[in-house]
């Protein structure tokens, strides 16, 4: 019973800060709301219903002041009367209401919020603005344990907020039916700056022209005052599951998502070009404009020239080509089957495209490029945007394209001394006595048990030596065999069977399917190094017999 008690009386407290924050949002915004009758009336009663669930949950101080509240109020044959020397009094009622509400907290988790163990980084970002900080600092309250996170700012700052965050849904507050007002949410709808991103308003005036005028703003939804957070949450989570289904449209300002979606399809050209060798490239643009450039032509003609220019290049490149911003001023393009040459080429025909784009300033002279190509001498495509994100840290704008020199005449493949061995089998015993073995720095061990994972395993180590079992419970070894043969990333790749399987046509069968050695368990680790090195002179001595 007391448990059942306790509930009650926080949906109470849950409800009354909904009531107030959302009378006293209004009450912020209108200066004249408690002067129409209809709106005296819903203000006492929300007041009544306050203090006679104050009243039942003992709550002595939320009773005493809407106690004080409601005397202001005369009624007179069911006519609700305030004067409007009292109306001050009302909203500053509401005000001290709503900071003892929050004082006494939530004592568990609003149930239609989501853990609290959510990471910043992946909340959705919702803007506020024109509203009270008031309002702002509740709902930024009631959203804390929620999958979003809310931003309040005036208006004048949206600039520089999308430029450091990443925007999904926008809410204004606006209320009064002012001509001006609509104009300024259109032409903000418009923009080409937030043409991807929802907008919502918050209004309490129910009035058909004042709904109809908003509509037809393009606005993508009004939400009616007052409101509770359950319903606000579900119109917000229906619109990202709307988004989510549709198909995205890229502008510079969606940049997080971009930069993880350019790595995917980046690690999948990258797997064509280790078992197809079909190589690519990428161009790395960037816009490079100083703090003392932008104060001079303004964020708004800086973002001008940047959307043009991604359109422009959008609609410049192949149709298999990729672009994608991997920050607010910052493009990388994927160039599949392209050479470093080639992707200097199309840097060229960029940089000549844009300088058609109609600008007050001159931003060519501000954009650095810069091209790389895939090699095998990446263990990852990681490696490949790290390296090339790294090197034009160092680069200043110039008319040529910078060429991210090769790591094959660089000094880095010196450093990759490392003798690379995989050892597969599903037994820990084999691979641990090979472990102890080859532990010194001249190797570089990894095992690998997981038969469906071996092939990704190969393609992200780039092994100089494999050393398999012939059968586990996932893996035919022969099978596996075969098919590292048929990539020539891995023709060259030493190839051990290690055994417990000692049948002659079993060993036949391993030369046949490519194999280098066959030895049999049990084993021993010294003789197993002995063999390695044997066919490490051996491989060595006929590079040096192809390149004469």
């Amino acid at each position: 019973m007391r448990q059942n008690y306790q509930t009650a009386k926080e949906l109470f407290i849950n409800r009354s800060k909904e009531k107030v924050m959302n009378f006293y949002s209004v009450f912020a915004k209108e200066k004249d709301f408690l002067l129409q009758s209809k709106n005296i009336e819903n203000t006492y009663h929300v007041l009544k219903q306050m203090r006679d669930g104050s009243a039942i949950f003992h709550a002595k101080e939320i009773y005493d002041i809407t106690s004080h509240l409601l005397k202001h109020f005369h009624i007179h044959d069911l006519e609700y009367e305030l004067p409007k020397d009292k109306v001050v009094i009302i909203i500053e009622g509401f005000q001290i209401l709503s900071r003892l509400l929050f004082s006494i907290g939530d004592q568990q988790q609003d149930s239609y919020s989501l853990s609290n163990g959510i990471n910043q980084q992946e909340k959705i970002t919702l803007l506020m603005l024109e509203s009270d900080q008031f309002i702002a600092d509740w709902l930024k309250d009631k959203l804390i344990n929620t999958e979003f996170r809310m931003i309040y700012a005036p208006s004048e700052s949206i600039a520089s907020i999308l430029l450091s965050e990443k925007i999904e849904i926008l809410l204004i507050d606006i209320n009064t039916e002012d001509e001006k007002a609509y104009e300024n949410l259109k032409e903000l709808k418009d923009h080409e700056w937030l043409s991807a991103i929802p907008v919502f308003v918050f209004t309490h005036n129910r009035s058909e022209s004042h709904l109809t005028n908003l509509l037809k703003t393009g606005i993508d939804g009004i939400i009616q005052k007052p409101f509770s957070i359950p319903i606000l949450l579900s119109t917000l989570r229906n619109m990202m599951k709307r988004k989510q289904n549709s198909k995205a449209t890229y502008t510079p300002l969606h940049f997080t998502n971009q930069r993880e979606e350019m790595k995917d399809l980046i690690k999948k050209e990258w797997i064509r070009f280790l078992r197809f060798q079909s190589y690519f490239s990428l161009l790395y643009i960037k816009i490079s404009a100083n703090e003392k450039q932008i104060e001079k032509v303004g964020l708004n003609e800086m973002f001008h020239f940047i959307f043009q220019f991604y359109h422009q290049v959008s609609k410049s490149i192949r149709g298999y080509d990729e672009i994608r911003s991997i920050s607010s001023d910052t493009f990388l393009l994927l160039l599949p089957g392209t050479n470093i040459e080639g992707a200097v080429l199309v840097g060229n025909r960029i940089l000549h495209q844009a300088k058609n784009i109609n600008t007050t300033f001159d931003f060519m002279s501000n954009i650095i490029l810069g091209a790389v190509e895939s090699e095998h001498e990446y263990r990852e495509p990681e490696e490949m945007i790290a390296r090339l994100e790294k090197e034009m840290v160092h680069v200043v704008p110039t008319d040529s394209i910078y060429k991210v020199p090769s790591l094959s005449q660089s000094d880095n493949k010196g450093k990759r001394s490392q003798i690379k061995v995989l050892i597969v089998d599903d037994d820990p015993i084999p691979p641990t006595i090979l472990i102890n073995h080859f532990k010194s720095e001249e190797w570089d061990v990894e095992i690998c048990s997981n038969g469906r994972e071996v092939l990704d395993k190969v393609f992200q180590l780039k092994p100089d030596i494999i050393i398999s079992e012939t059968k586990m419970w996932d893996l035919d070894g022969y099978s596996f065999c075969y098919q590292i043969r048929q990539f020539p990333l891995f023709k060259d790749t030493i190839f051990f069977f290690l055994s417990k399987q000692s049948i002659t046509k079993q060993i036949v069968r391993a030369f046949q399917v490519g194999a280098d050695d066959y030895i049999t368990k049990p084993f021993s680790a010294e003789e197993i190094e002995a063999r390695i090195r044997r066919h490490l002179v051996k491989k060595s001595m006929l590079k040096e017999f192809k390149k004469e």
